[in-house]
């Protein structure tokens, strides 16, 4: 089943149609009373992610939470760098 609202009244009240459709109605968007859109809603989508698909097949080479350089590489760490001083 289908519902035709104007785009004055789509504007107005967004979240209410949005919901409308998200139950399942189906919107047709007018504009003076002319229809020009259809609004569904999209189909739901199955969750194809497969935990553990890559086991085995990926390997961590050194310190992945630590930082990428050492410390003394980094400018902003050193004193000699500092502009307030």
């Amino acid at each position: 089943m289908y519902k035709p609202i104007n785009v004055a009244d789509l504007k107005n009240r967004l979240s209410e149609h949005l919901e409308a459709v998200e139950a399942g109605q189906e919107l047709i968007i007018c504009r003076r009373n002319v229809p020009i859109a259809r609004l569904t809603a999209m189909p739901m989508r199955r969750n194809t992610t497969q935990l553990g698909f890559d086991a085995g097949k990926i390997r961590l080479l050194g310190d992945i939470v630590g930082p990428a350089t050492a410390a003394s590489d980094w400018n902003a760490l050193r004193d000699d760098q500092d502009p307030a001083k």
